[in-house]
């Protein structure tokens, strides 16, 4: 049984209609064909706007959602930094870059004051849970 999933895509939001399983359960969802983000996921990364062949780096990365989207919008090239002070979220974090096939990323897991004014970063997402 599959879900009923319009527009699946990581560059459009999408809504699911109807599942008779799980969406997160889904050969397609493995696959890394998509991913389930919530509005305030999504927003961020479509303002950051991220163009092919930059430098970002993302601070609080876990469980991936924002990197993996920035990744494919970047078209698996530049170089994304993905931070996660929280070692205990890097196993979701390092399965969903897995999942969405993505291979131009490093992952970090230092404070914030390890990066810099030098650090060479285009961009950087700062998001964090309240």
């Amino acid at each position: 049984m599959r879900a009923r999933i319009i527009a699946i895509t990581f560059l459009h939001p999408c809504q699911v209609l109807d599942s008779s399983v799980p969406v997160g359960a889904t050969p397609e969802y493995l696959a890394g064909h998509y991913m389930i983000q919530a509005a305030s996921s999504f927003v961020p990364v479509l303002a950051l706007n991220p163009q092919e062949g930059e430098s970002i780096l993302d601070m609080a990365a876990a469980p991936g959602g924002k990197c993996t989207h920035v990744g494919q919008l970047m078209k698996n090239t530049g170089t994304l930094y993905v931070n996660e002070l929280q070692k205990q979220r890097l196993s979701s974090l390092t399965g969903n870059i897995h999942r969405t096939n993505l291979d131009f990323l490093l992952v970090l897991s230092v404070p914030g004051f390890w990066y810099n004014k030098n650090s060479g970063f285009a961009f950087g997402l700062f998001s964090y849970s309240c």
